[in-house]
C-alpha cells in the first residue's frame, strides 16, 4: 500500500470507529479457545444462558439528577440535561420496536455494563483477559461511559446464535457532535445499526465466516481496521436502504450523515483491497457483490452544503 493509501486508510478509518456500531474482541494469535468452529450443543447452551443471567456485581454508580422526574415519557432534550431519565426514554422510544437478535438496550452511565458484557464474552471463548485485543475501543476508554451506542461481541462466538446487549453511553445525550439527532434519528441508530451488528454476532456474517475471521487476524492475514470496515459497510448499507425505504422518518441530516458513513466505508474497503490479502479481497468482493444486489444503494448522495450544515456539531 502507498504512503497515500496508507494515510487515506487511515483518515477513513478515523472516521468511523467512533460511531455506534460493534466492538469487537478476539483472543490473541497465541491462544485458541476450543470449539472455536463447531455448534453450541444443547448443555453448552445452557451453561451459556447460565453465565449470561448471573446477575451483576452492584457496582455502578449513582446517577445524580438536579431535576424532578417526569412522570410521563420523557423526551429526548429532557434526557439529555437528566441523566436519571436515561433508561426510561430509551424504554419508551423502543416500546413498539423489536431488534431481533438483541439482549435488551441499555443506559450504560459508567460504562460497567458493557466491560461486564465483555468479560462474560471473553470466559465463553476461552479468552483470557490479558489476551483479548479489542478492535475500535479499549477497555479504558469505555470507563466512565464516554461512548456512544455499542453492541459487543466476541470474534469467536460470531455466528454460535447468541445474544448482545445494545449499550448507550452518555455521548449521545451530552456530545454535541450528536445535537443535530431526533428522537426518530436516535431509534434508528439503535434499531437500524446497532440491530444490525447483532444480527450478524448471532447469525455470523455472510461475506466472511467465523473461522476465516478468527484465523486471518490471528495470522495477521486480515487487518483489523479491514474487519471492522466489512462491518460498519453492511451495516450501513442496511441503514440507508431502510431509511430509503420510509420505514423511519428520520432527519435529512441524519440521512446525509448515514450516505456519508456509508460511502466513506465503501471507500476504505476500495482502498484497502489496492494491497490486500487473498481473505480480505475475496471477504471484500463478497460484501461489495451483496450491497450491489440493492438497486438502493446504487446512487447514494451527499449534498454539498452538508459539510458545511454538520460544521455546528463538532
Amino acid at each position: 500500500m502507498s504512503n497515500m493509501d496508507k494515510k487515506l486508510f487511515a483518515a477513513i478509518m478515523g472516521t468511523i470507529t467512533g460511531i455506534a456500531g460493534g466492538l469487537l474482541i478476539y483472543g490473541s494469535m497465541n491462544k485458541k479457545p476450543d470449539n472455536t468452529n463447531s455448534d453450541i450443543s444443547p448443555v453448552e447452551r445452557y451453561h451459556i444462558n447460565h453465565i449470561l443471567s448471573i446477575p451483576a456485581k452492584n457496582n455502578s454508580v449513582s446517577i445524580p439528577s438536579t431535576n424532578l422526574v417526569s412522570s410521563v415519557a420523557p423526551s429526548f432534550e429532557e434526557a439529555k440535561t437528566n441523566a436519571s431519565v436515561r433508561q426510561k426514554f430509551l424504554d419508551n422510544l423502543l416500546a413498539t420496536n423489536t431488534i431481533p437478535y438483541s439482549d435488551g438496550v441499555i443506559y450504560d452511565h459508567d460504562g460497567s455494563g458493557i466491560i461486564r458484557q465483555y468479560y462474560q464474552f471473553l470466559t465463553l471463548a476461552g479468552v483470557k483477559k490479558e489476551e483479548a485485543k479489542m478492535i475500535g475501543e479499549t477497555f479504558e476508554s469505555l470507563r466512565g461511559g464516554k461512548f456512544d451506542v455499542k453492541t459487543p461481541e466476541a470474534l469467536e462466538l460470531r455466528g454460535k446464535g447468541l445474544k448482545t446487549k445494545i449499550f448507550v453511553g452518555r455521548e449521545v445525550f451530552e456530545n454535541n457532535r450528536f445535537g443535530y439527532m431526533t428522537s426518530e434519528d436516535f431509534k434508528h441508530l439503535m434499531v437500524s445499526h446497532a440491530g444490525r451488528h447483532a444480527e450478524r454476532y448471532s447469525k455470523g456474517a455472510s461475506y466472511l465466516s467465523t473461522e476465516n475471521a478468527v484465523e486471518g487476524v490471528r495470522k495477521g492475514t486480515l487487518r483489523p481496521q479491514v474487519l471492522y470496515g466489512l462491518d460498519d459497510y453492511d451495516a450501513c448499507g442496511n441503514d440507508v436502504r431502510r431509511i430509503k425505504s420510509g420505514e423511519f422518518k428520520v432527519s435529512q441530516t441524519y440521512s446525509n450523515s448515514h450516505n456519508v458513513s456509508f460511502l466513506k466505508a465503501g471507500l476504505l474497503l476500495t482502498t484497502a483491497s489496492r494491497n490486500a490479502s487473498p481473505l480480505e479481497f475475496q471477504a471484500i468482493t463478497n460484501l461489495q457483490n451483496q450491497i450491489r444486489a440493492f438497486p438502493e444503494l446504487w446512487d447514494v448522495q451527499v449534498p454539498p452544503r452538508h459539510y458545511e450544515d454538520m460544521k455546528r456539531f463538532k
